[in-house]
């Protein structure tokens, strides 16, 4: 009885011990204690600012705005079809180019790119991360990246619009035998009136303005005169 007695001591007091000794420290290795994990720190606004200067955000922004400002003005004379203007005409389409422009520059002015850019990559990047960036960018392959990618990027655009100027053939063949089809399909009764018809959008690339192109300024490193060569 008394062994049975002092095991179930121990059984109690063994236990005990262990809870109040607590867990062994995260990395330590018999009792010594190693330094705790690298935390990563979400990115300063200061070093992001430098990251976009260095990137030369703001003068890309300032070359695509002007991008989008000539093909808004070859929107418009492509809309004309050639049409012969009156001088009442030419000063309208002159008022409609810049009411357009001036929507544009003032919904992507740096103004208002600059805290969303700030905003994205603090989200995105570590402080970390962003300090890897900013080395890589003073060093020789990084400065060639900067210089080269936009032109790399532009050209692959380029290519992306011939390819999809040499398939519109075809989505205007299926656009319009899908019109077909919605109109045999159509009730009886319904088939006479125009007004029941479906139309589906044209495929051709022409229209009364046509489309910019260019949605959004593109956040491809582009080169910046003003970028600090370190």
């Amino acid at each position: 009885m008394q062994l049975l007695k002092r095991a179930a001591i121990l059984g109690l007091l063994v236990p005990g011990a262990v809870l109040a000794a607590g867990p062994s420290p995260v990395g330590s290795v018999e009792g010594r204690q190693t330094p705790p994990p690298h935390i990563s720190m979400p990115a300063s606004e200061e070093s992001v600012k430098r990251l976009l200067q260095i990137m030369g955000m703001h003068e890309l922004l300032d070359e695509n705005l002007r991008q989008v400002d000539e093909r808004i003005s070859a929107g418009l004379q492509r809309g004309l079809g050639g049409r012969t203007l009156t001088p009442e005409q030419e000063a309208i389409m002159i008022r409609t180019h810049d009411k357009i422009s001036a929507v544009v520059k003032e919904s992507i002015s740096w103004e208002v790119m600059e805290p969303m850019a700030i905003r994205i990559y603090r989200d995105a990047l570590t402080q970390d991360e962003l300090d890897g960036m900013l080395a890589f960018y003073k060093t020789p392959a990084g400065k060639a990246v900067i210089k080269k990618l936009p032109r790399l990027t532009q050209a692959m655009s380029e290519e992306m619009q011939r390819m999809f100027q040499s398939i519109m053939p075809k989505l205007g063949a299926i656009a319009k035998e899908s019109e077909e089809e919605m109109k045999l399909a159509a009730p009886t009764s319904d088939r006479a009136s125009p007004s029941s018809s479906a139309h589906f959008p044209s495929a051709s690339p022409s229209s009364t303005i046509a489309p910019l192109e260019s949605p959004a300024p593109s956040t491809t490193p582009g080169p910046s005169p003003s970028s600090p060569d370190k």
